[in-house]
């Protein structure tokens, strides 16, 4: 009997790992069709709770030939708000706070409606606070912050709707400097990063080899590393403090997620799963529309994804979404973006339209692609960088907001079909598991073929 277990075991293995090499070979070709495209980065592809592909392609940084590995340090964006969330929810554990707790008992000198603003209520983006007060690189410090809210019309009553605000993750961040005493960065690295053995995680802490930094390329004109933004001494300024601007490894993110399955950062078990639940489908990412990282769980498939990217002209969650498709139907989609959206049968996916990928077409997909992202500050990244703004055009504002209820009334979209106009224009058809709509859009007739307007025709 012995024997025969033996032998049972042996030919099961031998079939495993047939099966794991055809798995590598497909994602080889399918990132292969990637690389054609654009893309430049890390894939990290663990399934069955083994890891099966882990590999990095073109460079990180073309000054010094520096090629994608397992030593580059990546930007993580917004992932970065997951730390917040677990400090947040370390202090209530240690009964420093309450989730119920106004932020006016923090910062003082709120009046009308944000005294009703609660620690919960900033967790969840219901505040009703924007996107933020200024872009990312541009400086904000703490007492600019903190009068700017002082004096900000809400956009919304507390906990009325919820909006995407990393001006919240910056008051959280505050609140946690305020009851632990530290900075946010030295509270992250004492309580967050040591426990976990993550040495290579930070901002300005970790001491990073520069030369080992991904740095970001916008239509391939390097755009430097993060570090080279104003800061100050104990770490970001407050555009970015406690909602984006970290540094990592594939292998320290990794001990993070991995983390969730004990004790080490929350014993609360619904605090755990608040910020990740492994039995959950998860994507958790971040971009400035120029680099990426994400993290993916489809536990139904039994696979964990993690990529990086650093180049706009092909964002690492068109792969993301390419490898989910691979994975999850056993077919190689050879390049094409793979977007899974709401439909009766579970499983199913729809295959975005061929857009061109280059000129005004390009322009139109990247738009489709941050307005997937169900995200507000992946949108916002897109207008900053891809659109044409200033007198005469749609504020900033009023574009997240038009956004904001476009996207709950379609939801994920795919493109069906689109036509040029001799005007310039593009007639693009698309569809979702709500309703149906034709976007007109006006792009600029020549490079850098800016976006300038949209018109929408909402159908049944």
């Amino acid at each position: 009997m012995k024997k025969i277990c033996c032998i049972v075991w042996f030919i099961s293995s031998i079939a495993t790992a047939q099966s794991r090499d055809a798995q590598v070979s497909e994602l080889d070709s399918l990132i292969q069709s990637a690389l054609r495209d654009g893309f430049h980065g890390l894939v990290w592809v663990e399934s069955n709770d083994k890891p099966i592909y882990y590999k990095g392609f073109g460079f990180a940084n073309e000054s010094n030939n520096q090629k994608f590995d397992s030593t580059v340090f990546v930007q993580i964006g917004s992932t970065v708000k997951d730390f917040t969330r677990v400090a947040i929810y370390q202090l209530v554990e240690k009964r420093k706070l309450s989730l119920n707790d106004p932020l006016s008992k923090y910062m003082p000198g709120l009046a009308g409606e944000k005294n009703k603003i609660t620690v919960q209520h900033l967790l969840n983006h219901t505040a009703g606070f924007p996107m933020g007060i200024k872009f990312d690189a541009e400086p904000l410090t703490k007492e600019e912050m903190v009068e700017h809210i002082r004096g900000l019309n809400l956009l919304s009553s507390p906990g009325v709707h919820e909006k995407y605000s990393n001006l919240g993750y910056s008051c959280l961040a505050y609140v946690i400097e305020k009851i632990s005493g530290r900075s946010f960065d030295a509270y992250v690295d004492e309580y967050i990063l040591k426990p976990l053995g993550m040495h290579h995680t930070g901002t300005y802490r970790p001491n990073f080899d520069r030369n080992k930094i991904a740095h970001g390329y916008r239509q391939h004109a390097d755009i430097g590393i993060i570090l080279d933004m104003p800061h100050d001494q104990d770490g970001h300024l407050w555009s970015l403090r406690g909602n984006g601007g970290y540094l990592s490894t594939f292998r320290d993110m990794k001990f993070f997620f991995d983390s969730f399955e004990t004790d080490k950062l929350l014993s609360t078990p619904a605090f755990r799963m608040a910020v990740y639940d492994s039995k959950q489908p998860t994507v958790l990412a971040g971009s400035d529309m120029i680099s990426f990282y994400g993290f993916a769980n489809f536990p139904g498939i039994k696979a964990r994804l993690m990529i990086a990217s650093n180049h706009d002209n092909y964002m690492g969650h068109q792969l993301l979404e390419s490898i989910e498709g691979y994975l999850r139907n056993g077919k190689n989609p050879m390049g094409k973006v793979i977007k899974t959206v709401e439909v009766d049968s579970p499983g199913e996916s729809a295959e975005v339209f061929d857009l061109p990928k280059e000129g005004a077409g390009l322009t139109i997909r990247r738009y489709v692609e941050a307005f997937n992202s169900g995200n507000a500050n992946t949108m916002k990244a897109f207008f900053e960088n891809y659109a044409k703004s200033g007198d005469g055009f749609t504020p900033m504002e009023r574009r997240l907001q038009n956004y904001n209820r476009l996207f709950s009334d379609l939801g994920v979209i795919t493109v069906s079909s689109f036509q040029t106009r001799a005007d310039g224009s593009w007639e693009v058809h698309v569809g979702s598991a709500k309703a149906k709509a034709i976007f007109n859009f006006q792009i600029e007739t020549k490079a850098p073929w800016r976006f300038e307007a949209l018109q929408i025709e909402l159908g049944d």
